[in-house]
């Protein structure tokens, strides 16, 4: 068992910053769904059906207010049911508004059927009946995908973006994509924003969806599309779904091999934003600056690792923004890393010790970790220059800090750091406090079940029987 191997650089580093525009995704799918949600119906929503819109009836403007009235004062109600949990009779006033007031010819009354319809089918998500919820989706499209006013072609489109994301989250995401397919088909033409911006994100959703399957060309192939389709646009939705889309594109070069098409994409979102002041195009620079240093790792190359890193520190060290100081940390802790496969002990614990001095107080979980990740580094880098005292010292600050933490990476840290105390207690010969800390480590962790942790439990259980065996036999 080596030590210098156990604390080399995590291997989900990259993995890490593709799941990050996952979540990206689902994020602005739920906030999307908040915007729709107008007083009168602030719930969750969908509806059965779809098949041919109705035939629309025309309405003076007496029966038009009449019916305004009509379908507000059933939606009132249905808001007031789903407000005291009463999905089923919510439920049921929605369907009324419907019933009565969707072959409505009047733009404003059919905007309430389609508000209604939106609420219904957000009360359905909120009760994970997703079917059901779907079929409201394809029902509002159904009646208003044509429409040319604005309000109404926005909701339709959002009907078809929600229909997207919720048979992703079903598991269906071949489905989930050809609904993406249909949304740029249907409205990729609106001149309406919300609607573009809709359409955007879909773009890229459909592309984060093919990499979810492993499509990886596909992927990188979708990704084209959306750089083809809003390359100089002026939108500012537009242009973000562009800057992630090239830096996503990077990465899955990356895991098809293709290592220059890779960097030449990190090169491409640094020098395109790497002056940008808004915070989340600094974040995407700083993770397309490391991801390209860990690249340079990758091909055996450490000293162009090494000066990626500082090179990140350098820009980035005054900035206020977390998700720039994630990557600074990160930074700073494989920076130290590295230094310590070059055999430069000595400037491996300087840069460990300045992650402490840095982050230590920092609230933030990826903070705690870079924490976490520097301290075992630091004793790492101890037992290295033979100074074992010093070095079981440091494991102990690991234990103390993050002792009581319910977060499994930290687990996972505090248990390593045990077992690497114990190794060096045991190169001490001091075997009863050695499997005394193996037995603390099976205790206290033995039955968390994330992989991350039960490596170290599994270590400290090997470690305990090979003391016994070596007792055994002695």
């Amino acid at each position: 068992m080596s030590l210098l191997n156990a604390a080399a650089r995590p291997s989900e580093v990259l993995g890490d910053v593709m799941n990050g525009m996952g979540i990206k995704r689902l994020a602005w799918a739920v906030a999307l769904a908040c915007a729709v949600t107008l007083p009168a119906c602030s719930t969750m929503g969908s509806m059965a059906g779809g098949g041919k819109a109705p035939q629309l009836v025309q309405v003076s403007p007496e029966q038009a207010r009449e019916q305004m009235r009509g379908a507000q004062a059933l939606m009132d109600q249905a808001s007031g049911h789903a407000e005291s949990g009463r999905a089923s009779e919510a439920i049921s006033m929605y369907d009324q508004v419907v019933g009565l007031y969707g072959t409505s010819a009047d733009p404003q009354v059919r905007q309430l059927v389609a508000q209604s319809l939106f609420s219904k089918a957000l009360i359905l998500d909120r009760v994970d009946n997703h079917p059901a919820e779907i079929k409201v989706y394809q029902q509002m499209v159904t009646l208003f995908g044509t429409a040319t006013e604005p309000q109404l072609q926005v909701m339709a489109a959002r009907a078809q973006f929600n229909q997207a994301i919720t048979l992703g989250q079903v598991g269906k995401p071949n489905k989930e994509i050809k609904a993406y397919d249909q949304l740029v088909r249907q409205f990729g033409n609106s001149q309406v924003s919300d609607v573009q911006d809709m359409v955007a994100q879909g773009r890229f959703n459909r592309a984060v969806t093919f990499g979810q399957l492993g499509r990886s060309r596909d992927e990188i192939k979708a990704y084209n599309e959306v750089l083809a389709a809003y390359e100089g646009h002026s939108g500012s939705h537009q242009q973000w779904m562009y800057a992630q889309s090239l830096f996503n594109r990077a990465v899955t070069y990356g895991q098809v091999n293709d290592v220059n098409s890779e960097m030449k994409g990190y090169d491409d979102v640094i020098s395109r934003y790497g002056t940008s002041r808004d915070g989340d195009y600094q974040t995407l620079v700083a993770r397309a600056m490391f991801n390209r240093a860990i690249t340079w790792g990758q091909l055996q190359k450490p000293q162009q690792e090494l000066e990626g890193y500082e090179e990140i520190v350098s820009r980035f060290r005054t900035s206020d923004v977390d998700g720039v100081r994630e990557q600074v940390a990160r930074a700073m802790v494989n920076q130290a890393i590295t230094l310590g496969q070059m055999n430069n002990w000595k400037r491996s614990i300087e840069i460990s010790e300045n992650v402490v001095r840095a982050f230590g107080r920092s609230e933030g979980l990826p903070f705690q970790q870079a924490v976490a990740n520097a301290l075992v580094n630091k004793g790492v880098a101890l037992s290295e220059l033979k100074k074992p005292e010093e070095e079981m010292r440091v494991y102990d600050q690991v234990i103390k800090r993050f002792k009581d933490s319910n977060e499994p990476t930290l687990q996972a840290a505090v248990a390593k750091a045990m077992v690497y105390k114990a190794i060096t207690l045991g190169q001490l010969e001091r075997p009863k406090e050695e499997l005394a800390m193996y037995n603390n480590v099976v205790q206290q962790f033995g039955d968390i079940n994330h992989p991350a942790v039960r490596e170290w439990v599994m270590r400290a259980l090997q470690n305990r029987s090979a003391m016994t065996a070596q007792v055994a036999t002695g």
